[in-house]
């Protein structure tokens, strides 16, 4: 309680200390003209810097502080807090196990991309080569072929022989 006093009678003396220096500086025979004087030249000073201050304030509550997601307390009187992301913590181990877990399961799906890009290149090359094996075999039977129906012609034309008896 003590100290409380002290407090009051020290802020009044401060009351009276900066209003006896305020009647030093503006004497109150020429106040008026004084204080209208300072008015005009600070006027748009303060204006300006009002401004700033003021959008200053605004830029600091629209940008920096709602980075954060706010989430609402159940209760009568809800209550908002900020809500912290899944991964808050850098140096939490489960946030790294899901970080790893992540590229493990990317990295997965790569390479089983790469190994269909691969099967399906194997496939195409294997499928290109049975064609030609298939147009080789089917060259090579034609050739065959012809060579047998010419010799079948020859020997019933009779060009190796007689050919065959004839019964009477």
């Amino acid at each position: 309680m003590e100290k409380l006093k002290e407090l009051l009678l020290g802020l009044g003396n401060i009351g009276e200390f900066s209003l006896d220096k305020f009647n030093d500086l503006f004497p109150p025979e020429t106040r008026d003209e004084k204080l209208h004087q300072w008015l005009k030249i600070g006027a748009p000073f303060l204006i300006g810097g009002i401004f700033l201050i003021l959008l200053c304030c605004c830029c600091r509550r629209c940008c920096c502080g709602r980075s954060t997601r706010m989430m609402v307390a159940p209760g009568r009187r809800p209550l908002r807090m900020p809500r912290n992301g899944r991964d808050h913590d850098p140096d939490c181990e489960p946030v790294e196990r899901r970080k790893l877990n992540k590229l493990l399961k990317r990295e997965a799906k790569g390479a089983a991309r790469e190994l269909w890009k691969d099967n399906h290149f194997l496939y195409e090359a294997k499928q290109r080569e049975k064609a030609m094996l298939d147009e080789e075999k089917a060259e090579m039977y034609g050739k065959a072929k012809a060579f047998l129906q010419e010799q079948e012609h020859a020997f019933k034309s009779g060009q190796w022989g007689k050919g065959r008896k004839r019964r009477r």
